[in-house]
């Protein structure tokens, strides 16, 4: 798909998810995603300078060479996100488990959809998804007809390709996690279990900001009108 059918694609599958949902429906959505968080800590190179006077070859070589995070081992987290509350955080070893659609499948399955049923007793929650692969794959876009319904989560033909901007997770609580994971530590963590641990002592904080969250997800519609007047192209600039 080239950029400018991407792009046209974007417009209309906003303007469908503006005119198909209100936001009575908004309060019901359960937005999903993944994340992964990497063992050594995230760098930002473009405030990790070095200033001298000298040469650099009179530099010491551990201030010259900061280590990045493509080799590091990561830890992929999967939770939901709605008005009412977010699920608990699930986890999958990237390196020991190949997430395919029936992996998802499963994951919904015994995992997610439960917990997301526990913030919606009635059932009538809306799960969301973005476009990943696992998600538009056949075999989980079948069970999610049978085991919620049509009018009970977003098809894949619906969600505006290239849009982490346009969910919750993607543009407000992924970045959260991140901060407080990683918050005051310079030294990488010895393994994927205490990457783990960090994450759940950090979670309840993260999961009890609830005017935090609901605003976050208000945002939702009024981005999907930015994608419109756009004309489809991101809009990651313009909000805080």
């Amino acid at each position: 798909m080239s950029h400018k059918d991407s792009r046209i694609r974007r417009l209309v599958r906003a303007q469908a998810l503006l005119r198909d949902f209100t936001q009575a429906d908004l309060k019901k959505m359960c937005f999903q995603d993944e994340t992964d968080l990497t063992l050594q800590v995230p760098t930002n190179r473009h405030n990790n300078r070095c200033y001298t006077k000298g040469l650099k070859k009179d530099v010491a070589i551990e201030r010259l060479i900061s280590e990045g995070n493509k080799f590091s081992k990561k830890l992929m987290i999967s939770c939901s996100m709605s008005y009412e509350g977010i699920t608990a955080p699930f986890f999958v070893d990237p390196q020991a488990i190949k997430v395919t659609g029936q992996v998802y499948t499963n994951h919904l399955r015994e995992e997610l959809i439960p917990a997301c049923r526990q913030l919606y007793p009635n059932g009538d929650m809306i799960l969301v998804q973005d476009g990943a692969p696992s998600h538009t794959s056949n075999v989980c876009q079948n069970f999610l007809r049978e085991e919620l319904g049509a009018a009970h989560f977003v098809d894949k033909t619906a969600w505006p390709p290239s849009s982490p901007d346009c969910n919750p997770l993607d543009y407000y609580f992924w970045d959260a996690l991140t901060c407080e994971v990683y918050r005051n530590r310079r030294t990488p963590f010895i393994s994927l279990d205490e990457l783990k641990d960090r994450v759940l002592q950090v979670w309840p904080g993260l999961a009890n900001r609830h005017d935090v969250r609901r605003r976050a997800i208000a945002q939702f519609f009024p981005r999907l009108q930015e994608v419109v007047r756009n004309n489809g192209n991101t809009i990651k600039f313009r909000f805080g």
